[in-house]
């Protein structure tokens, strides 16, 4: 396994090989090196959010959640999981819409509605 304190600039192969070994410190820091460098990457961003709620950074999880959607992924996982860290801080409002998302991302097949 790669040392993540090496300097060296990781790739997204990386990040996916930390994620593969269940290495969430592994894979956040792969994750955040690469999306410095490629910040509009929407697939990248969301399984970063994923990673910050597994691990337990509910707070930190959330604006990486916010620029997920705001790039266009709009998946089960991404507003079940939003909605566990939503929860975990607090956020009751935001996460009543998130479950509403996740209902109709499962009954529509991924794709949420929405509500103006």
């Amino acid at each position: 396994m790669r040392d993540t304190l090496s300097g060296a600039t990781p790739n997204l192969s990386d990040a996916e090989n930390c994620l593969r070994n269940r290495n969430l410190a592994c894979a956040e820091a792969d994750y955040r090196s690469y999306l410095r460098k490629y910040p509009k990457d929407a697939s990248s961003t969301a399984i970063l959010a994923n990673v910050l709620t597994q691990d337990g950074q509910h707070l930190d999880s959330i604006p990486y959640y916010q620029r997920a959607v705001a790039l266009g992924v709009s998946t089960y996982d991404l507003y079940a999981n939003y909605a566990v860290s939503l929860n975990n801080v607090g956020r009751w409002t935001k996460l009543l819409n998130k479950l509403r998302r996740v209902e109709a991302c499962a009954v529509l097949g991924g794709r949420p509605w929405r509500t103006s």
